[in-house]
């Protein structure tokens, strides 16, 4: 490869790197929460280390909450806020900080054992870290960073150690690790898994299998019976919202905008390694089973974006397979003729320069303008503290501030509001404790209270019967009549 291209891709490598430590580190100690999911992680972890129950069994009595995710994270969570003493949110932060640079770290191990190619290995890391939706999802409280490093270190595993029993069974415990940290990884990986093993060998793919379904399964069915069928209630009977195909065809749209290069170059790779593999001429055959399963996998997973309530991280495992994909072509580029070489350098030259001004627009978008409005925030987490110290706070996008005020989360709007919508929670009980007064604060985000959402009517109207009403820029404030 031409010296000048090298050089270009080092620096827009660096850049992409620089871009996202400070895009992160800026979400990491941001004082306040920037996603709704923090905060009912946040709250899971303060459960736990009061000792109470995750996963409630029904939504009867109060307080209404949904654990939407496996208990791995929050365990994870509240035993490192409880030994570090950070503050509790930065310490969920930290989690995700941490797994994402390793997840980063094993994206190029897997390139690099695949083409003992360096440049294509960092490349992997700059497409991968440099991505938007990477970078803002690595500074936030959430579960997703770390399922896909549980994810990515099994298979680091699985393709240099697939013949160690005692690598399997590590490997083994990894993927378990990641289905029980969010339970959306229960394809792409053990598919990757079994897909490769079965290619190698056939005796040991059927034992793995049986190694990780056995435990995955067997641990379901104790936490299910401790709870008394809460967990199985929580993780997926609560989380079946209403599928929108608009709302897939426009986060698709937007992920497209932002990975054009990336999202040809891997479909075009992928239809090359299964035209080889055809012809059986394959010079590695984990790309040919167990990287185009875990692409195939991760690619069910994203589709899954259509579901309300879904983000930008149903895309990570995407973001993921894709970036080793492209990795694979920039090493296949000292084989191609110098016309087509040129062109995709230019190409992926081109994709690095636009990740690098995307990112920065997204960056302004999520954190920046935060920052400029700290004072603002400061002034309503004072309100909310004080509020706090004088009854119960309801919210929903400033939920977190209630989680920091010291109080534990009495009603999650999102996820009631969608069993509200599914007939699975009648709300009529919170009404009543509505027109009673029972909460010293309600703040609701945006500009209205009608958000069918989060709040049914039943509480729309309570709100409008006894509490008065405050209009403000970003926020519902709502206070009780005297």
């Amino acid at each position: 490869m031409d010296r000048r291209v090298k050089a270009v891709l080092g620096v827009l490598i660096v850049l992409s790197v620089i871009g996202y430590l400070w895009t992160t580190i800026s979400i990491v100690i941001y004082p306040y929460t920037v996603d709704y999911g923090e905060a009912p992680l946040m709250d899971q972890a303060q459960r736990i280390l009061s000792g109470q129950p995750l996963y409630k069994s029904d939504l009867v009595d109060p307080p209404y909450v949904i654990a939407n995710y496996p208990p791995t994270y929050p365990y994870i969570f509240a035993i490192l806020h409880k030994l570090s003493g950070l503050p509790l949110l930065q310490t969920g932060r930290m989690i995700s900080f941490i797994a994402s640079l390793i997840s980063a770290v094993l994206l190029a191990c897997l390139v690099k054992s695949l083409t003992n190619n360096w440049l294509a290995s960092l490349v992997t890391v700059a497409l991968f870290l440099g991505h938007p939706y990477v970078f803002t999802w690595s500074g936030l409280a959430r579960v997703d960073l770390l399922a896909l490093m549980f994810c990515l270190a099994a298979l680091y595993i699985l393709l240099h150690h697939w013949w160690s029993w005692r690598w399997l069974f590590l490997a083994s415990i990894f993927l378990l690790a990641s289905i029980y940290t969010r339970q959306s990884y229960l394809l792409s990986g053990p598919l990757a898994a079994t897909v490769w093993l079965w290619s190698q060998d056939r005796r040991r793919c059927v034992v793995f299998v049986a190694m990780l379904l056995i435990p995955c399964f067997g641990l379901f069915l104790g936490i299910n019976l401790l709870t008394e069928g809460g967990f199985y209630f929580n993780i997926f009977q609560a989380n079946l919202n209403r599928f929108d195909f608009g709302r897939l065809w426009m986060m698709g749209q937007k992920f497209m905008l932002i990975w054009p290069i990336i999202l040809i170059t891997t479909l075009l790779m992928v239809i090359i390694f299964i035209q080889k593999s055809f012809r059986r001429k394959s010079d590695n055959s984990f790309i040919n089973t167990g990287l185009l399963a875990f692409t195939l996998g991760a690619l069910g997973s994203t589709l899954t974006v259509g579901k309300l309530g879904s983000d930008l991280n149903y895309f990570l495992e995407i973001i993921a397979a894709c970036s080793i994909w492209s990795g694979l072509a920039l090493h296949h580029l000292f084989i191609l003729p110098g016309i087509r070489k040129a062109i995709f350098s230019i190409a992926l030259i081109c994709q690095l320069i636009w990740l690098l001004a995307g990112g920065y627009i997204f960056s302004t978008i999520t954190i920046n303008s935060r920052w400029e409005q700290i004072g603002w925030y400061q002034q309503l987490a004072r309100q909310v503290q004080k509020a706090a110290s004088q009854g119960q706070v309801l919210s929903d996008d400033y939920l977190g501030m209630v989680v920091q005020a010291g109080q534990p989360v009495y009603y999650q709007p999102f996820e009631l509001g969608q069993l509200f919508h599914a007939g699975m929670w009648d709300p009529t009980n919170l009404a009543e404790e509505i027109r009673a007064a029972h909460f010293s604060l309600i703040l609701i985000g945006g500009d209205t209270l009608e958000k069918p959402c989060c709040w049914p009517p039943e509480l729309v109207q309570a709100i409008k019967a006894r509490y008065q009403v405050e209009y403000q820029s970003g926020v519902v404030i709502c206070t009780p009549m005297p």
